[in-house]
């Protein structure tokens, strides 16, 4: 890996939804979300480790997403309310991407919900 990711963040909030903030650090393999709605707010975050292997498959993933091809902006003005979105890849050079929109996405992104769904769950457990 020439080149490889450091950091993946990815925020997400809508008109009446909760607003989630995820954070990946793949040098270390921490996971961390936190999740603000009407009826309860995570301000410490919760934190999940993953394993080599995950970190491993994880960083294939999001290879696979062409993250510097995406557009900085993705908008579907005929959706008033709807979902905003953005997301901050750091790669080890320094380089840092950002993309955002709002409800319309770049391809292949239910990748980036999923690669947080073992925060998540933990989000529906408290």
């Amino acid at each position: 890996m020439r080149n490889p990711l450091t950091k993946f963040e990815f925020a997400s909030h809508g008109y009446f939804g909760p607003h989630e903030v995820y954070s990946l650090d793949l040098e270390t393999g921490l996971m961390i979300g936190r999740m603000v709605t009407h009826e309860f707010i995570h301000p410490e975050g919760v934190r999940f480790q993953l394993d080599v292997d995950t970190i491993r498959r994880v960083r294939n993933r999001l290879s696979r997403l062409q993250l510097p091809k995406w557009a900085d902006y993705y908008i579907n003005e005929s959706t008033i309310d709807g979902e905003q979105w953005s997301v901050t890849a750091t790669y080890a050079d320094g380089t840092v991407i950002e993309s955002g929109g709002s409800n319309d996405y770049p391809p292949r992104f239910g990748t980036v919900r999923n690669l947080f769904k073992p925060v998540q769950q933990q989000f529906l457990k408290d």
